[in-house]
């Protein structure tokens, strides 16, 4: 949040992380782990890009991972690294004033709708609820040869084998949501087939697979 509120005071926009690969790159991350190589110009003159690359486990499928990293790093975290220690200080208390009180709202907006929610349960009304969870937000439109490039450059990332089971990636989804230190982004993709829910194409023949959804 640090990171992207100072962005916007030198009218640099980040809608969404830059990608690598399909792949969103977790900025703080980068930042830190550029810093923990001594760094940029320590990482730029001793050549550390390809060390920065695999620290941050980016596949070395990803097409020109290096100079890429480069030009992000330069473009949305070197602005910030030349910030001073008291300059960085007063962004996080503002950082921080400003999540104080989002979390205020954000309780109290949830004591609100407890009543609606509760008549939904008890099957007295049917709610309409048009708020999107701020983690869901609207992606990027792409081709499905790309969706599976991004699969595989995924599973490269956080798994030796290339074909993990299912519990084991349910295992490390909830491992990164439970502890909280990594950007991860979850692709999910959806064919109006007609009905609800959300489909992918299996075959030229079929133009998507559909599964049903239960909560």
């Amino acid at each position: 949040m640090a990171i992207k509120k100072y962005l916007e005071t030198q009218n640099i926009s980040l809608t969404h992380p830059p990608w690598i690969g399909g792949m969103e790159i977790d900025l703080p991350r980068l930042y830190q782990t550029v810093q923990t190589l001594g760094g940029l110009k320590e990482v730029i003159e001793k050549k550390k890009w390809p060390r920065v690359s695999e620290l941050m486990k980016i596949p070395k499928s990803a097409q020109d991972r290096v100079t890429k990293l480069d030009d992000i790093y330069c473009k949305y975290l070197l602005p910030y690294d030349t910030l001073s220690p008291a300059e960085r200080e007063k962004l996080f208390d503002e950082v921080e004033t400003e999540w104080a009180k989002r979390e205020s709202r954000g309780l109290l907006k949830a004591q609100q709708k407890l009543p609606t929610q509760e008549a939904c349960v008890e099957g007295d009304s049917d709610p309409e609820d048009s708020e999107v969870e701020e983690c869901i937000t609207k992606g990027r439109n792409i081709a499905l040869n790309a969706f599976y490039r991004i699969a595989r450059n995924t599973m490269s990332m956080y798994f030796k084998t290339t074909e993990p089971s299912a519990q084991e990636v349910e295992q490390e989804y909830w491992k990164h949501v439970t502890m909280r230190q990594n950007h991860i982004c979850v692709h999910s993709g959806s064919i109006d087939s007609g009905s609800w829910g959300y489909g992918f194409a299996v075959s030229k023949k079929q133009s998507f697979f559909e599964a049903s959804m239960e909560s």
